[in-house]
């Protein structure tokens, strides 16, 4: 199953990906040695803007620049079109929904974090956008899709229906009366710390394989290198704060990280 279009295999697009490979390894740096960590989250909640509010801005924004965009090119009726326009909103929207009625939120989140994250979405939402909507010809999704969209689709919503479920085990942790941590138990978190965060790789990876641009899977590998370091450090902040929690689980791909 081929799964980049052969048209995109040019120098541009490779480099494209390559910048993408080197800034991941940047993120991932940079949060593995906690040289640079963004200011939300238990790592680091110090800010001046409330984070429900901040966090809701952070999905709100880049599905309102996907939809708009979309909106505005002029595409055919084709599958391809609509099943990763349905991936890319449904990933967003889903993240909005999690921050009103889902998550709780205890601390702050900085401006500029907020700022950041919101523009480093918004412009993976136009890549996306770009690649899909105005560099793919109707000729190419009839010749070039075959199996990659609906293999790609399932994995999407395999790792959205996983990452919310993880989400719902993690919520259940959380006391409003009482604030404690406490060791996440169910699902795949016998075997890592960090499920729901290999989920969103997961789900990533299939809206990538949907797309069949490198760009995409360039964006996608810049989103796991930060979470895969975002992961090994809540293993290291998990065994500082709990006591006796299970030394043998990894922090995001089973038996290996």
């Amino acid at each position: 199953m081929n799964v980049i279009f052969e048209n995109d295999l040019n120098t541009i697009s490779w480099f494209r990906f390559v910048i993408c490979l080197v800034s991941g390894l940047i993120f991932f740096y940079f949060e593995y040695t906690k040289k640079f960590q963004l200011s939300y989250s238990k790592f680091n909640s110090k800010g001046d803007l409330d984070s429900k509010k901040g966090m809701f801005l952070i999905y709100f924004l880049p599905l309102l620049t996907y939809v708009y965009f979309y909106l505005k090119t002029p595409t055919t009726d084709a599958l391809y079109y609509k099943l990763i326009f349905l991936a890319v909103t449904l990933h967003f929207a889903k993240r909005c929904l999690e921050v009103l009625f889902l998550h709780k939120y205890s601390g702050k989140i900085s401006i500029l974090t907020t700022v950041f994250i919101t523009w480093a979405y918004s412009s993976i939402a136009y890549s996306i956008h770009e690649s899909v909507n105005t560099l793919t010809s109707p000729d190419m999704v009839e010749s070039g899709i075959n199996g990659s969209l609906y293999f790609g689709f399932s994995l999407f919503l395999l790792g959205q229906i996983s990452n919310l479920y993880h989400h719902i085990l993690l919520r259940k942790l959380r006391n409003n009366a009482v604030k404690e941590y406490k060791i996440p138990q169910g699902g795949l978190f016998s075997f890592v710390n960090c499920p729901h965060y290999l989920s969103e790789i997961v789900a990533w990876i299939g809206i990538a394989i949907m797309t069949k641009y490198l760009i995409v899977f360039g964006l996608t590998f810049v989103m796991a290198s930060y979470l895969v370091g975002r992961s090994i450090n809540t293993t290291r902040w998990y065994k500082e704060k709990i006591p006796n929690f299970p030394v043998d689980r990894k922090s995001i791909i089973p038996f290996v990280i």
